[in-house]
């Protein structure tokens, strides 16, 4: 499998559960942007931007595009309905939530709200009924391959560093699981979130995280959700690593 992330990738600790999973159904995971298929009648191998693998099939899957419904509202880069951050498409009176709705991020990368259903549902009704909600939705990533779901959102740690951020991390490994949270040292503001777990028990409180939520938030369940062991926990492990500091 050759997978060439659209930002960046994930952290070494999550790359190293995703290649593990591979390699349990058979898979090697290759990271490389693939560039050309060779071979002569039939195919013989593929070639990314740093090595020739040999094979025999070659499958390309596409990203998701949104289904939506006909109307005159303005669509998004990926097919679905173009939304701000309150989930107004740009007909009035007219919002679109979940999997079909496009959050304009006035810039790549382009991300539905299709992993955010409840979230973007609750403000989308309540914005309806005449309210005043907003999203607070940083940057997002994800993929889903060999039985597990990998989500980032917020900066990786090249993107933290080139942006003049001094950041600590926090990471933590399970058998099937990890996570790592990056935060700014001086104030615990959490600027990155990375969580890859099994499909069936992914947590749904890995996203949304706001532009300003702490560490210390994280790790006490100041989100209001339940099921967010994977990602409070390791939190905690990085309040303390912070106070031992």
């Amino acid at each position: 499998m050759v997978s060439g992330w659209q930002h960046e990738g994930p952290s070494p600790l999550v790359l190293g559960l995703l290649a593990g999973a591979a390699r349990e159904n058979g898979v090697r995971f290759a990271e490389g942007m693939l560039s050309k298929a060779l071979g002569t009648g039939t195919l013989e191998a593929v070639m990314t931007d740093s090595e020739v693998i040999a094979c025999s099939v070659l499958a390309v899957v596409p990203r998701r595009i949104p289904k939506v419904p006909p109307t005159g509202a303005l669509l998004g880069r990926l097919g679905g309905l173009s939304v701000d951050r309150c989930m107004r498409t740009s007909l009035s009176g007219m919002f679109a939530v979940g999997g079909c709705a496009e959050l304009d991020t006035k810039g790549p990368p382009s991300v539905t709200l299709e992993g955010e259903a409840s979230f973007s549902g609750r403000i989308g009704g309540a914005n309806c009924m005449g309210e005043e909600h907003s999203m607070s939705l940083v940057r997002f990533s994800e993929a889903t391959a060999f039985g597990l779901r990998w989500t980032r959102v917020g900066m990786g740690f090249r993107e933290a560093r080139a942006s003049g951020l001094l950041v600590g991390s926090a990471d933590r490994r399970w058998k099937s699981s990890a996570c790592e949270i990056l935060y700014e040292k001086a104030s615990m503001r959490v600027v990155g979130v990375e969580a890859a777990a099994p499909i069936e028990s992914f947590p749904s409180g890995v996203v949304p995280i706001s532009s300003g939520v702490s560490l210390r938030t994280l790790a006490y369940g100041g989100l209001g959700s339940s099921d967010i062991s994977l990602v409070s926990e390791t939190a905690r492990l990085g309040l303390r690593e912070w106070q031992e500091s």
